[in-house]
């Protein structure tokens, strides 16, 4: 290939523009202090700048605003617990000393009147608040947690109506409990099965010498042991009616040596 001098030439020009605008560019961001002016000079770089600043600025709220504010709303509340520590102690020292029974009617009514104010020093405590905000009642911090005044005129008016028809009588179930049905059963609760008595077989199932212990156990409170039957017998001990129903894979042809 030929080399000519106007390639020689053409080369050396667009060299020395390429040179004139790093130039350029690099005496932009010296006086700027930025690497970049426009973020469509370098898209990624600006994202990235973008996201740090918003970082930074996250961590100056926490840094400056939210750590401080959280240490001021606890040290008002550490405040005001310890004062009220202090004035529950204060009370219960009161009612200890005027317990006594050499104490005359006016040293009581004394006692009484200090006890007032200190009741009223407590509500006080209890509506501590931290730039307007009170520190103990929760998120509902523009109210008070405590009622200093007596409110006789208040009235509530409820509107909902409900008469005799509206009440019904729910009665739930479960766990294949046995309701009584009458009034010797209830007061005979020892001859109804319960499917703790039936799952307590079951897992002495294996032992044949628990198992009739137990079942003696049950026939002396008056239970009824019904021998194992197909249709509704399960594989372990079972509450069937008012009695317990013999585990089918405890009889003998089904691989348990044990009787009913």
């Amino acid at each position: 290939m030929r080399i000519t001098n106007n390639i020689i030439l053409h080369n050396t020009s667009i060299n020395i523009n390429g040179n004139k605008g790093n130039v350029d560019t690099l005496n932009n961001q010296m006086t700027s202090q930025k690497k970049i002016q426009r973020p469509s000079d370098d898209p990624v770089t600006a994202i990235r700048a973008l996201r740090l600043r918003s970082t930074l600025s996250e961590i100056d709220q926490y840094y400056e605003k939210n750590i401080p504010d959280a240490e001021s709303w606890l040290s008002v509340t550490e405040t005001a617990i310890s004062s009220m520590q202090d004035v529950i102690k204060t009370i219960r020292t009161q009612c200890e000393y005027g317990a006594q029974d050499s104490l005359t009617t006016d040293n009581r009514k004394t006692i009484l009147t200090q006890l007032e104010k200190l009741r009223d020093k407590l509500y006080s405590e209890g509506n501590a608040d931290y730039a307007g905000r009170t520190v103990f009642t929760g998120y509902r911090t523009n109210k008070k947690l405590t009622f200093t005044e007596y409110e006789q005129k208040t009235a509530y008016e409820i509107t909902q109506n409900m008469s005799y028809s509206d009440l019904q009588e729910h009665r739930y179930y479960g766990n294949d409990v046995i309701v009584p049905g009458n009034q010797t059963d209830v007061k005979d609760k020892t001859k109804i099965a319960s499917p703790t008595q039936a799952a307590l077989l079951t897992s002495v199932i294996d032992n044949s010498g628990k198992v009739s212990e137990y079942i003696l156990t049950c026939r002396n409170m008056g239970i009824q042991i019904l021998p194992p039957d197909i249709n509704e017998g399960e594989a372990g001990f079972s509450v069937s009616g008012r009695s317990i129903r013999y585990a089918l894979t405890a009889i003998k042809s089904g691989g348990r040596c044990l009787r009913w």
